[in-house]
């Protein structure tokens, strides 16, 4: 049983390690998106003493656009807009994006979901930019996640009687060469950020 599970902890790790690191890196990006996508257009940030009622808000874009919001997503940061978002008009990838300033209620700026980096960021981690299928893709990619960890935990867990091989899989030594090192890098880092990494996986499914 441990030698099989090693095969399929290595083998599947070598085939989907690489668009796991694609989605990893596109996830952490999105953690910052509101603040990468106010850097990347500097005419979203607006600056003011006091706040309109967010009712003006919805009004203002509302009227923009001539018809109702779906939802808004409030300025998370002082200077920052206010999001409200519309249905999508046929054909368009995805809905109406609408920013406007909290102080002054003027239209900032009116954007296609899926036609700015931000937007197409997310659609990379979340369907790879392959649709439906794309979105399975993610979800068993996701299970293979959870899978490395268990098998993981499985193939790391100390066996035998003898002393301290506990603490031999909870160090990295530094003076067994380049293939130790790595060794231990990836079992050790992979043990203490477990949680973490079953969270993700998890939620990530």
């Amino acid at each position: 049983m441990r030698n099989l599970l090693f095969t399929l902890h290595k083998y599947t790790g070598l085939i989907t390690g690489l668009l796991l690191v694609v989605i990893g890196l596109s996830g952490s990006l999105l953690v910052f998106h509101e603040g990468l996508d106010e850097s990347l257009n500097p005419q979203l940030m607006t600056q003011g003493k006091s706040t309109l009622p967010l009712n003006d808000i919805v009004a203002n874009a509302e009227a923009e656009l001539g018809r109702k919001a779906l939802r808004i997503e409030p300025a998370q940061a002082p200077g920052s807009p206010h999001t409200l978002r519309f249905f999508a008009p046929p054909g368009e990838p995805g809905p109406i994006q609408v920013s406007v300033s909290p102080y002054t209620g003027e239209v900032l700026a009116i954007r296609t979901w899926g036609d700015y980096l931000m937007t197409w960021i997310y659609s990379l981690h979340y369907t790879l930019l392959s649709g439906e299928i794309g979105e399975i893709v993610v979800g068993v990619l996701g299970l293979c996640l959870l899978g490395f960890c268990l098998t993981g935990v499985y193939l790391w867990w100390p066996t035998g009687k003898r002393k301290g091989k506990w603490r031999r899989n909870l160090t990295i030594k530094r003076s067994g060469g380049t293939y130790r090192l790595h060794f231990d890098l990836h079992q050790v880092i992979g043990i203490y950020f477990l949680p973490v990494l079953l969270v993700v996986a998890f939620s990530g499914v």
